[in-house]
């Protein structure tokens, strides 16, 4: 079983320590999980896409004992300095999740074109298949938004897969005050469209092209719709609703 209809998770969340000092699961990464639908009986299958990250091997580390902690088999998709996968369509689409890391935005970009990895994914997001991430990891599904370079400036980009077209984003609206200056500047401006950002800890949910729900992990953490009124921007935060600790903390097979 897949999901209802195209999901899409965009989210500045992800992994948390647990008590040993190893990563598992946050809860917006169980959500990702569940909205899914694995039929009982059977692991949920994610792929990880490190792309952003350069596929850094310590952040492949992390996602797979994040994984096994949570009863889910992982895999990951690998492109930047070699490529482990040949068929790419066919194996996106054998996933019940696809998670994508954070990082560079930019090089996500370059290479997921250089690999026509871009209509893979769109494929298999129309056939059920959930897309989620976080930081660039969320963005690159938007058309449009802004993101930070390699050298500190936040940029606008136009350049993103474009599967949510309508609507911009921003990230690390809470904890980067220049990010989200630029951000509003953007929309102020026209060079952006209005759209949405989120807090450290937040996500947002697509149903197809539209945002069905704000979702946190702290009560203390906002997603924010920035819109352009009268020649302003404006920032203004919704009631996100609060995920606690998810049941079961690991999927039965």
């Amino acid at each position: 079983m897949t999901a209802s209809e195209p999901t899409i998770l965009a989210s500045c969340a992800g992994y948390r320590i647990a008590a040993d000092g190893e990563p598992e699961y946050g809860p917006v990464m169980h959500r990702m999980v569940r909205l899914a639908q694995v039929p009982d009986g059977r692991r949920p299958r994610v792929l990880h896409i490190n792309t952003a990250s350069g596929d850094d091997p310590a952040a492949e580390r992390q996602d797979l004992i994040a994984a096994e902690r949570a009863g889910v088999d992982a895999r990951h998709l690998r492109l930047v300095e070699e490529q482990n996968v040949e068929d790419i369509p066919a194996f996106v689409s054998g996933f019940d999740a696809v998670w994508v890391g954070g990082g560079d935005l930019g090089l996500l970009l370059r290479v997921w074109r250089g690999y026509g990895v871009g209509p893979a994914l769109a494929e298999a997001w129309r056939s059920g298949v959930v897309l989620a991430g976080t930081s660039a990891g969320a963005q690159c599904w938007h058309a449009t938004g802004t993101t930070d370079r390699p050298s500190g400036a936040i940029e606008v980009f136009h350049d993103g897969l474009g599967l949510l077209p309508a609507t911009s984003l921003a990230v690390h609206y809470d904890t980067n005050a220049a990010w989200r200056t630029a951000h509003e500047a953007a929309v102020r401006s026209g060079a952006l469209s209005a759209g949405w950002a989120l807090d450290e800890g937040t996500a947002l949910l697509y149903r197809g092209e539209r945002a069905v729900a704000a979702l946190t992990e702290h009560r203390d953490r906002y997603v924010w719709a920035v819109t352009r009124i009268h020649g302003r921007a404006l920032s203004r935060p919704l009631r996100p609703t609060t995920l606690s600790d998810p049941e079961p903390l690991r999927y039965q097979s």
